[in-house]
């Protein structure tokens, strides 16, 4: 909408131009001057009012995952949000899948890994549950599967 009226504004200064230049500069003048003052006043309140909820503020709790459709994996669990007053609108979950052998599990190497971006609203201080699902082609597995998942993105 604001394109259209622009479009129609351009227009009309076109067209007063050939008879009245300075009132067509003028006005053009005036209005690129009062959309500066608008959007420099305006984007302070915006970022006042959009506060970002950091990743340390969204916990990843009760993951399962579980194999699914052509080699692919569902994993689910419950988003967490610590923020006091800020509402989450989605995160991106990096999920990184090791192959660990050894008799403790320890020798770990990564065979997997994906970025996930999951579109979830979850208000101030709330949980939601939460799932995706993530494919690392087909690796061959011998010994045990582990998960890690971090947040490494917030959007709010």
């Amino acid at each position: 909408m604001q394109w259209a009226l622009l479009a129609v504004i351009i227009v009309g200064l076109f067209m007063i131009s050939g008879r009245y230049p300075k009132l067509a500069f003028s006005a053009l003048g005036v209005i690129i001057f009062g959309t500066a003052a608008v959007v420099l006043l305006t984007t302070d309140e915006a970022t006042l009012k959009r506060q970002k909820v950091a990743a340390e503020n969204v916990e990843v709790v009760n993951t399962t995952v579980v194999p699914a459709y052509a080699g692919s994996y569902r994993i689910s669990g419950r988003l967490s949000n610590a923020h006091d007053s800020a509402e989450l609108k989605g995160i991106t979950l990096n999920v990184v899948m090791m192959e660990c052998m050894g008799a403790n599990r320890t020798e770990c190497q990564i065979v997997g890994q994906a970025s996930e971006r999951i579109n979830l609203r979850v208000p101030a201080g709330q949980a939601r549950d939460f799932y995706t699902t993530v494919y690392f082609g087909e690796p061959t597995i011998s010994g045990s599967v582990q998960w890690q998942f971090e947040v490494t993105e917030t959007r709010s």
